[in-house]
């Protein structure tokens, strides 16, 4: 199933679902941000781009249509943001905790150094550690991942390679591809490609295409329809509004 709101692990068992909580201080030398709860900056800054479907989307948080091993939720977050540099480079160093008993201060170290040059392009590469403490292994879990994107008016291109070294399952490499096209200012149309393969543990691996159509009522309201088809998972095809306020 995909992943909804609730518990970032996965599950829908809380009452109220608070997304974002933080705390950001602001000065010229860059930014701190507290965050007891806030979507991965991570996810957002390097695997949006292809991150453009409803109901099909590609995190660990996902299930059963994980592609990704990089989560989309984060909790206990310090984060510093670096000013922008460079004609476009900016550079972000965080810290999380997992586990508040365990006597650490931080159990998940993450760092990116990201480009956008406001003309379209954008790239990125970051790298994350788990360490052992929080996994059934005895290894720390290393997470690299490299993106690149462009728009070409009403084309936008993406795609993305991640590499999992010591991950609880198993090493494993994922990437993903999109394409979106504008049809006319209110019709837009993606297709995209992902696919995970494990070095040692084939009954993990994954492969799907996804594409959709979409038209926008307004800028904060969409209806869209889009199919999933797995090689492994079980297909579908899903329709429906999206509103934001």
């Amino acid at each position: 199933m995909t992943w909804t709101p609730g518990n970032p692990n996965g599950g829908t068992d809380d009452d109220i679902y608070i997304r974002t909580a933080r705390l950001l201080l602001i000065s010229d030398y860059g930014s701190l941000l507290f965050a007891p709860r806030i979507p991965s900056g991570q996810w957002n800054a390097l695997y949006s781009e292809i991150d453009n479907y409803y109901y099909n989307r590609f995190h660990a948080q996902t299930g059963d249509i994980a592609i990704f091993g990089q989560v989309e939720q984060a909790s206990d977050v310090i984060a510093y943001v670096s000013p922008t540099f460079g004609g476009g480079f900016r550079f972000v160093g965080t810290s999380l905790t997992l586990d508040d008993a365990n006597n650490k201060d931080s159990d998940v170290w993450a760092a990116r150094l990201v480009y956008n040059n406001a003309e379209g392009l954008k790239a990125g590469i970051g790298h994350v550690i788990t360490n052992a403490e929080q996994l059934p292994t005895d290894d720390d879990y290393h997470r690299s991942v490299a993106s690149l994107s462009h728009e070409f008016g009403r084309l936008d291109l993406a795609g993305i390679y991640e590499i999992n070294r010591d991950h609880p399952t198993g090493d494993f490499d994922s990437y993903g591809t999109n394409v979106t096209y504008d049809l006319t200012n209110r019709w837009t149309t993606s297709l995209g490609y992902a696919e995970k393969r494990h070095d040692d543990n084939e009954a993990l691996n994954e492969r799907v295409v996804v594409a959709d159509i979409k038209y926008h009522l307004g800028e904060n309201t969409t209806l869209f329809l889009e199919t999933g088809q797995y090689e492994e998972a079980h297909d579908n095809i899903a329709g429906g509004i999206s509103m934001k306020f």
